[in-house]
This record gives C-alpha cells, sequence and structure tokens, in this order.
C-alpha cells in the first residue's frame, strides 16, 4: 500500500492519452514521494479548474480515493521547466498526505530523490525537445 508514482514518453501517435488509457512502460518510478505527488495534483486541479481538464461526473464513485488516482497527467513544458525550479530550490510544495503515503518523512524523501528529480526534468526536457510528451501517474 502507497503512493506509486510513474513517469513515461509517448510519441505523437499516442498523444493525446485518454484518461482510460495504459501508459506504456515507464521510465521514471517514485514511491511515496509525497512532496512531487502533490505538484502533480495541485497542477492536475488547476487544469480542472480552468477547464482544461473535464472530470467525469462520477469520478469521485468511481476513484473514492481521490479522483487523481490512475490518470494520464500530460506535462508541457513550462510545466516542466517550474518542476525544475521547484526541485532545485527545494520548494515543492507541503503535503497533507494519503493514506500510508509517508507523509510524516516527506522532507525526508523530497531530499532522497532530488537529485533524480533533476534527473527526471532533464530527461522530460530532452524528450519534448524530440517531439515527444511527457505523462505522469500514480496509483494509490
Amino acid at each position: 500500500m502507497g503512493l506509486d508514482m510513474y513517469a513515461c514518453s509517448v510519441d505523437k501517435e499516442d498523444h493525446p492519452v485518454k484518461p482510460d488509457q495504459e501508459l506504456p512502460e515507464s521510465t521514471y518510478f517514485w514511491r511515496k514521494h509525497t512532496k512531487l505527488h502533490q505538484f502533480m495534483n495541485d497542477y492536475y486541479f488547476q487544469l480542472v479548474e480552468d477547464g482544461e481538464i473535464k472530470e467525469p461526473e462520477n469520478a469521485a464513485e468511481d476513484k473514492p480515493f481521490g479522483t487523481f488516482n490512475c490518470v494520464p497527467l500530460y506535462l508541457p513544458m513550462e510545466t516542466i521547466r517550474e518542476l525544475d525550479e521547484l526541485v532545485r530550490n527545494e520548494e515543492l510544495p507541503e503535503s497533507d498526505g494519503g493514506f500510508f503515503w509517508g507523509h510524516q518523512w516527506q522532507d525526508e524523501t523530497a531530499a532522497d530523490n532530488k537529485q533524480q528529480d533533476i534527473a527526471f526534468c532533464k530527461w522530460a526536457m530532452n524528450e519534448t525537445d524530440k517531439g515527444n510528451y511527457i505523462y505522469y501517474s500514480c496509483w494509490f
């Protein structure tokens, strides 16, 4: 139990990924990195609020542990750059956590994952420059 997080790259034939579409094998994986997930969660719900993502009307019933669970989230270049800056400056947002997410150790987890997060951002920017699309997903 906990928070498993994934990121992958897809080419233009597979973009955009549909909400119920399975993502290809992940290039990056994190476990219980609650601050990183909080960033993604905040970004997702900002897109919902802005009307760029429409949640199904019964989303809360279908996903009782949260509507942003097992949902592919496209990360454009500007979002990747923002994430990179937050990681480098150790300013990822605090998380209230979730059931068995390890949020009690989120500062330590963020510090432990900092180099991987920077490598992810660099990889994601390179993939985007090649014309590919970066997706994040999680399972909890």
